[in-house]
């Protein structure tokens, strides 16, 4: 599920960081979501307090596979719809919201900025997606974890 497919915006672009979300598909319901989801880089943290380190101009990729792993068949998956700025320092470039772009609807793609300005700025972000079983949706969600610029280059 995992490509390297080119938005509009991003033509030419090859990910330099992927964040992928793991959704447990048979237990995950509302209110406490962060139960049900997990980042697959992470050791058991709150995926609420899930923090990523990025760097100025580097590309990110977000997508979401669903567990266990048997629930991998056709008809079962998951879809970002959209990671949205919602406060903090705007690290990503553009618009507040990137959605997956229409070739290929299983990642969303977002740049960080390239201007010094955004060093160790953290940005709090939300994670939309559905989740799928059997071709039809079995709900959406919400998730929000955080972006946090790199103090210097690496």
């Amino acid at each position: 599920l995992i490509s390297c497919s080119k938005s509009n915006d991003l033509a030419g672009e090859i990910p330099d960081k992927t964040i992928v979300l793991v959704v447990d598909i048979e237990n995950i319901r509302r209110p406490n979501v962060e139960d049900y989801v997990r980042f697959q880089n992470d050791s058991g943290n709150d995926p609420k307090h899930y923090t990523v380190e990025v760097d100025l101009d580097e590309v990110i990729q977000w997508v979401a596979i669903p567990e266990p792993c048997e629930s991998q068949q056709p008809g079962v998956y998951v879809l970002i719809k959209k990671v949205k700025y919602e406060k903090g320092t705007k690290v990503l470039r553009g618009k507040d919201a990137h959605e997956p772009p229409s070739d290929n609807p299983l990642v969303v793609l977002a740049k960080v900025k390239g201007n010094e300005s955004v060093r160790d700025k953290t940005e709090e972000y939300s994670i939309q997606f559905e989740v799928y079983k059997n071709w039809l949706p079995k709900g959406t969600y919400t998730l929000d974890p955080k972006l946090k610029v790199l103090r210097s280059s690496r």
